[in-house]
């Protein structure tokens, strides 16, 4: 089991500096040799960064949304427990709520976090299950 945020995933759609390693999760996945879990709210926040890729017609972001809920990845619902311990987490290492699930979920599945975004991963290094892709 393996964590991956947004970051890393959008970049199986958008052609950006390391989507050649983002897309090995994708592979890895697929082949059922490593499972991606995220939290559910993921799906709102790369539909949010899709519609500011203003090269994507919507039909294609209806695509890789269709796509994304047909890859059978282990979603984590929100629960009490979840955003407790998200919020204190994100108050710890000023991070948003929003981020802090992906890296409590993490702690949750005992798997390692991987993201894309620099400055998450300085404010999380300290946490040897933080990866920067």
């Amino acid at each position: 089991m393996v964590v991956l945020d947004t970051s890393v995933i959008i970049k199986w759609f958008v052609e950006e500096k390391g989507s050649k390693r983002a897309l090995v999760w994708l592979e890895k996945h697929v082949k059922g040799i490593e499972k991606i879990a995220v939290p559910s709210l993921f799906f709102y926040e790369i539909a949010n960064v899709l519609i500011y890729k203003k090269e994507l017609p919507l039909n294609e972001i209806w695509k890789v949304i269709e796509y994304l809920f047909k890859l059978n990845l282990r979603i984590e619902e929100v629960n009490s427990e979840l955003i407790m311990r998200a919020v204190l987490l994100a108050r710890e290492r000023e991070i948003s709520v929003y981020d802090a699930a992906f890296v409590v979920l993490s702690i949750l599945y005992r798997a390692p976090f991987y993201t894309a975004d620099k400055k998450l991963y300085e404010k999380l290094k300290a946490f040897n299950f933080v990866k920067l892709l």
